[in-house]
């Protein structure tokens, strides 16, 4: 039944004119600052690991919609509200 609704959903807003896909993500989601040794990220592995997965996955699943829907009115954003004003 979930998957229906959302197959419904994305069809509806595929329809929009202006539509958005926004998921919230933070620094930890980066691959690039797990694997930096000098991040406090990577020095803090201890702790949080599934976190840590969700957070990479919501990433990659983001950019993954966001390449399946280029061309379409449909953007998909991850937002970091760390950083935004």
């Amino acid at each position: 039944m979930v998957v229906s609704v959302a197959f419904r959903l994305v069809l509806l807003l595929l329809r929009s004119s202006t539509s958005y896909f926004v998921y919230v993500s933070n620094g930890v989601g980066s691959m690039a600052r797990v694997f930096d040794l000098t991040s406090i990220i990577y020095c803090s592995l201890s702790n949080g690991k599934a976190y840590r997965a969700s957070k990479v996955a919501l990433n990659i699943i983001a950019s993954q919609e966001s390449i399946e829907y280029n061309g379409t009115a449909l953007k998909v954003f991850a937002v970091n509200p760390e950083i935004v004003r």
